[in-house]
């Protein structure tokens, strides 16, 4: 007996992200979000990007560097429309918890 108990508390510890239960209206309202940014990146529309970031917002881009509140990252958007003439193409997979970042968000395949 002695031998199972660190087993299954390791079990335990590692499927307790997982149940975290998630409702239907949740999970619809991420997709329907995912498909609004998407829309307004494809579209270059910075001030609709804008709306969708408290703030007080953090985003991290690609190199690494934060971006801080709300303005400051429509900055970033509009300075990328100007820079690269890119398409977003969002295909989400499913909605996920994440315990590390404690946020909802799409999971998405990457390449």
């Amino acid at each position: 007996m002695k031998n199972l108990v660190f087993p299954i508390i390791l079990l335990l510890a590692t499927i307790s992200g997982t149940l975290q239960a998630q409702s239907v209206n949740d999970e619809n309202d991420i997709q329907d979000f995912a498909r609004k940014f998407m829309n307004a990146y494809n579209q270059q529309d910075a001030e609709a990007l804008r709306k969708m970031y408290l703030d007080d917002a953090v985003r991290i881009d690609q190199e690494g560097r934060e971006i801080k509140g709300a303005d400051n990252i429509a900055a970033y958007f509009a300075d990328q429309f100007r820079q690269n003439k890119a398409t977003l193409f969002m295909r989400q997979l499913s909605v996920n918890w994440w315990d590390r970042e404690y946020t909802w968000g799409p999971k998405a395949p990457t390449r």
